[in-house]
């Protein structure tokens, strides 16, 4: 686990969180769920709990994004990013403490349409590029900095998204599918994960502690192995669940895949890396 300095969570909370009331309700709606499931806070009879405390807050949340959203208007690429965190962490509160699935679904569909509308939030970065440019003496200018956590987060999403659809809980649409089909090749979860894994040396440059980028190193064969699982997970329950006909030709391929896994030379293996 990265130290709380250098994570994406603490980015959230001192940078959008600090100047977006309903980031900052959506880490408080966390923060008391999370308390309240592991037994942190004692309850005093006739009081709210601290499970009461997270669904005050989350709905408060909801009610003002959705307000936030009634009026169109141009909005800037930092608050593009400010309302993409802010579907990330209801998406995250209605998969942890939810008990509805439709209300998960609605921020799903949520998330689609903010991809449908403003393609600009993911383009194409070229990645090595932005890691050369950290070695500038510039970049430890603030407007240098570039930031991933856009790409952090949707990966994040379809690993939600994966968690659920892959139970009988009634998800109707698949936004792994969408992202595959969409033809923005800024959208494909391999992309993703390339920019989700560099993202902390992107954005802070010569300040992040070689430590860090150790710890980084260190993990990508796991975090790769992750990667991959989601990405074999989602293909095995289409087969599974989709009902379509197959010669033979579709299962061996994927089976092909599987093993290629294992294999980091195999032409078959899953790109991650692609730029």
């Amino acid at each position: 686990m990265k130290s709380w300095q250098w994570s994406s969570f603490c980015y959230l909370y001192q940078g959008p969180a600090a100047t977006n009331k309903i980031i900052m309700r959506m880490i408080l709606a966390l923060s008391a769920s999370d308390m309240h499931r592991n037994g942190l806070i004692v309850r005093t009879p006739g009081r709210p709990t601290a499970e009461d405390h997270g669904r005050y807050h989350y709905g408060l949340a909801v009610k003002e994004f959705r307000q936030s959203l009634v009026s169109p208007r141009q909005v800037s690429p930092a608050e593009l990013e400010a309302i993409f965190a802010t579907m990330f962490l209801m998406v995250t509160y209605e998969w942890q403490y939810g008990h509805c699935v439709r209300h998960l679904e609605l921020h799903l569909q949520g998330v689609k349409s903010l991809l449908e509308s403003h393609p600009e939030l993911f383009q194409i970065k070229d990645v090595n590029n932005v890691l050369l440019s950290m070695e500038s003496e510039e970049s430890n200018e603030p407007e240098s900095r570039v930031s991933f956590i856009p790409e952090q987060l949707l990966l994040w999403i379809l690993l939600r998204y994966i968690d659920a659809s892959c139970q009988p809980m009634g998800l109707s649409e698949s936004l792994y599918d969408y992202v595959l089909q969409s033809g923005n090749p800024a959208l494909h979860p391999d992309r993703l994960y390339r920019c989700a894994r560099v993202w902390g040396r992107c954005f802070w440059g010569k300040q992040y502690p070689d430590q860090e980028v150790s710890d980084d190193m260190e993990n990508y064969r796991a975090l790769e192995l992750l990667h991959a699982g989601m990405s074999l997970r989602h293909r095995t329950w289409k087969l599974l669940f989709d009902n379509i006909p197959d010669s033979g030709y579709q299962a061996e391929s994927f089976f092909n895949e599987i093993m290629a896994v294992r294999d980091p030379n195999s032409p078959a293996r899953p790109q991650c890396d692609a730029r």
